[in-house]
């Protein structure tokens, strides 16, 4: 089932159906969370109406293209190791939307620039900040309504001005309101010489990588290196226990975690099901996953768990080392993994978003990714992407509930269920077909699961083979064909 001839590597996607996971608690909101006696944690939080925590679907990978793992990125699933997942928005406690930002577009901050200037201090200067910036990652900040929409200078239109200068009206302002009525005593376009002023400040606007000089040996105080390495590469292997001993100082400090097993660090932050096609390996870095380990003179102080894909870079997971929070390691790593996608887009132009995961309103820890502008949110029925600040305006509206942002669009069409490939043991059938070979509560069943797996993974089924170990049809296995000959219908 390879894609090359020359290539016996398996490229196809196989997917393996777990039914829906209610954990019984949420990891967010902590409802249904117990203490150690037994009582809850939260008590003053009331359950919601058919209130379900943290209930998502969810299949283990075997193998995953980029291209197919792109697209399930699309419509709302997220991954941990080989677990990919998607929370079921109408049932979930806290319900999750996909957040992406499109770097070519991406405009820093005060408190973004302020973050570099920091890290530039202290490695050329050695100097750490006098005032430490809180990392929002890690200090909740208080409940927001919704963010204020864009001005109107932003989205192109003439910047209304008073007719005269009043009270509380900036210098800059009062400046500019001149300006203006110079040019319209001489009859000039405002519109035009607006433009061009924007166009000015555009050229003048500083870039992540304008605060990055290179390292000059003997003249800086500290190096700071970003190595991206691959699972089974020599670097990899030889940094891993100074890695691993890194995410156990993290996760018992930063978030009380004592869990941090090898055999959990391994499946949560080692283990990817992404396979490349041969396509995708002429373009260096090729698609896949990777640590960027963050090293500080010589010591590994953070890792960031990031996957390549055709169109985004996707951040996983991040971690550092306490020891370092006044550079406020959480914003800095997004900055430098947005500049790294800006770089990624020069050899592949489509590859140009940011996704940061989940964004949930009601999560101070998760709700900092609306900080980097513009980004948008996914719809989770309709698959459009909304500008933040008004999918937020919803949100509030609705009471933080599941909010469709596009009520009154259709969902697009559903795949074609002749195009479904399923998998017993090692042969692969054709849904429709595989239906008829199958009676009673074998029959009830499959068709529960098939039909949880073609809502929730939409069209994106129709690329995959979706694996069912122990299910068995009620026919001989003699009118299957093998798994690398040729399906049936194929």
């Amino acid at each position: 089932m390879s894609d090359s001839g020359d290539d016996n590597s398996v490229t196809v996607s196989i997917v393996q159906y777990l039914s829906p996971a209610n954990s019984g608690s949420c990891g967010y909101c902590k409802r249904g969370k117990k203490k150690p006696d037994g009582t809850p944690a939260v008590v003053n939080v009331p359950p919601l109406e058919n209130e379900e925590p943290s209930y998502s679907l969810g299949v283990i990978a075997h193998f995953l293209t980029c291209e197919d793992f792109n697209r399930m990125l699309d419509i709302g699933w997220n991954r941990s190791g080989k677990y990919l997942y998607k929370p079921i928005m109408d049932r979930t406690c806290c319900p999750q939307y996909t957040i992406r930002l499109d770097v070519h577009r991406f405009r820093m901050s005060r408190t973004h620039k302020r973050v570099l200037k920091n890290m530039h201090n202290f490695l050329k200067y050695g100097k750490r900040p006098e005032r430490t910036i809180a990392d929002p990652t890690q200090h909740p900040s208080a409940p927001t309504t919704a963010p204020k929409p864009d001005s109107a200078s932003s989205r192109g239109e003439p910047r209304p001005v008073p007719v005269r200068p009043e009270r509380g009206i900036k210098k800059k302002e009062f400046r500019r309101q001149r300006a203006v009525d110079r040019l319209r005593a001489k009859g000039e376009n405002v519109f035009e010489y607006q433009r061009q002023r924007r166009i000015k400040e555009e050229s003048r606007r500083r870039t992540i990588q304008s605060f990055i000089e290179p390292y000059v040996e003997g003249e800086w105080a500290h190096k700071l290196e970003i190595r991206m390495i691959q699972k089974g590469s020599p670097e990899f292997e030889r940094s891993f226990e100074e890695s691993y001993a890194l995410f156990v100082k993290y996760q018992s400090s930063i978030h009380e975690d004592a869990n941090t097993s090898r055999k959990g660090y391994e499946g949560f932050l080692m283990s990817s099901p992404l396979i490349t096609k041969p396509a995708d390996r002429s373009i260096q870095p090729v698609l896949g996953s990777y640590h960027q380990q963050y090293i500080l003179d010589g010591r590994i102080i953070a890792v960031g768990v990031i996957d390549l894909l055709p169109r985004c870079l996707s951040s996983k997971y991040f971690y550092y080392d306490p020891d370092f929070s006044f550079l406020t390691m959480g914003t800095y790593s997004a900055l430098r993994e947005i500049a790294f996608t800006q770089g990624l887009a020069v050899n592949r132009p489509d590859l140009h978003y940011y996704y940061m995961g989940y964004y949930l309103q009601e999560c101070p820890k998760m709700r900092y990714k609306g900080r980097f502008h513009p980004s948008d949110l996914l719809c989770d029925q309709t698959f459009k992407w909304m500008p933040l600040e008004q999918a937020v305006a919803k949100i509030v509206a609705n009471n933080s509930k599941f909010t469709v942002f596009y009520p009154n669009d259709p969902r697009p069409p559903g795949p074609s269920l002749a195009a479904i490939r399923v998998m017993l043991k090692d042969k692969i059938r054709r849904y429709p077909s595989l239906r008829h070979e199958l009676t009673g509560q074998k029959l009830l069943e499959f068709d529960e699961n098939m039909s949880e797996l073609i809502y929730y993974m939409h069209t994106t089924i129709e690329s995959v083979v979706i694996f069912f170990p122990h299910m068995t049809t009620d026919v001989p296995d003699d009118g299957m064909q093998d798994l690398y000959g040729d399906s049936d219908n194929s």
